[in-house]
């Protein structure tokens, strides 16, 4: 699944970015957004599982689809993904990509791909593991599919210990293969409160092992810290600052697959569910993937931090639920009215979905439909 990394022997305190430009994300120190797909997880074509699709930049030129997100349907016109994964999106339109919601088995065999023509982002943007507040949003649909959409629920307490299923496009082997494919996983919650770096390694000295190392082993690693080594000691008192502050955003962050046979999330799979199916069938999603930490031993080792869906991030999640599109009458290239050409301007950067006429009669022309949409041109 696709999700995000850190680098061993670097600070933990990192970067968020997306290089839809080069394909994937970049090297960077510290915590990163999670982007690869389900390590250990199995493929998942069945078309129940359509209401969880592949968020993909289209090159206007050769029309080819690239996974960058995982995001699911909440609503007939209406997808949950992360606020990290959002962002990517207003990356693509500034590099003149198309931005779509692809459902289907994998990104080369889609069923569905609409447009994305408007995107929010949910309340609070501080604190959590990616210094991003709640890292979640919305992406809205040209126009709604007949897949069956998931509904949004609060995770509690009383679900810490719980497998839960996660579904996701991103990398599944420990060296980093990606396919593209859809898979799903089971992760077991681990902790909604406290020290993140406390619920993934367990411990202090583990920690430090792993980010000096790149991995946790069975030694004592802070005995290797001589007593009398100032700088030594220096850096195991900015280790511990980061220990200790590293903090789950209360309410709207989880901790999950740290249990033995747990699948591991990974890059392309940031935005997609954590989920449950109810006894009627039905789904229920309770976050979405946000990052993690990679080892030596694998790309994606050490559990998924989600954002989850407290108080606020639901009313959110409803309010967008009731979001009216201004283009809703028109056809997708627009249209001629009699001398008028009405098209939709979309900027998704600027926020701004609206419908524009021009009056092709005023400049002597007449209106027609050209392959990019309504336009004026000479009678």
């Amino acid at each position: 699944m696709a999700g995000g990394r850190a680098v061993a022997g670097q600070s933990v305190l990192g970067l968020v970015a997306l290089a839809l430009a080069c394909g994937g994300t970049p090297d960077a120190p510290g915590l990163r957004e999670r982007g690869q797909s389900i390590l250990r997880g199995t493929l998942a074509s069945s078309p129940e599982l359509n209401h969880t699709g592949a968020l993909v930049a289209i090159d206007r030129t050769t029309h080819e689809p690239r996974l960058f997100c995982t995001a699911t349907l909440i609503a007939p016109a209406l997808v949950v993904t992360a606020k990290h994964c959002a962002l990517a999106v207003f990356d693509a339109e500034q590099l003149q990509l198309d931005v779509a919601w692809l459902a289907g088995p994998s990104v080369a065999e889609a069923e569905e791909v609409i447009p994305i023509v408007a995107v929010e982002l949910a309340p609070g943007n501080s604190g959590g593991f990616l210094g991003l507040g709640s890292d979640v949003a919305v992406a809205h649909l040209e126009h709604a599919t007949a897949i069956e959409p998931v509904e949004p629920a609060a995770l509690g307490d009383e679900q810490i210990g719980q497998a839960m299923v996660s579904i996701g496009y991103g990398v599944f082997s420990p060296d980093g293969a990606e396919d593209q494919r859809r898979r799903i996983g089971s992760e077991t919650v681990a902790a909604l409160h406290g020290r993140v770096l406390a619920a993934i390694f367990g411990d202090f000295e583990s920690y430090v092992e792993w980010d000096q190392t790149g991995q946790v082993t069975s030694l004592n690693f802070l005995q290797l810290v001589s007593p009398g080594n100032l700088l030594a000691q220096l850096a195991l008192l900015r280790y511990r600052q980061q220990f200790d502050s590293l903090l789950l955003l209360d309410g709207y962050e989880a901790v999950t697959g740290r249990s033995a046979g747990d699948t591991q999330t990974c890059s392309g799979d940031s935005g997609g569910p954590l989920a449950l199916q109810n006894d009627d069938g039905g789904w229920q999603t309770y976050g979405v993937v946000s990052g993690g930490l990679f080892s030596l031993r694998s790309v994606c080792d050490y559990g998924s931090v989600f954002a989850t869906f407290g108080p606020d991030t639901l009313a959110f999640l409803q309010s967008a639920r009731g979001w009216q599109d201004p283009c809703a009458e028109l056809p997708a290239l627009g249209e001629c009215r009699g001398s008028v050409a009405v098209r939709c301007d979309t900027r998704l950067l600027d926020g701004v979905r609206q419908s524009v006429e021009r009056d092709c009669a005023a400049d002597g022309q007449e209106c027609f439909l050209a392959p990019d949409g309504a336009d004026c041109h000479e009678p």
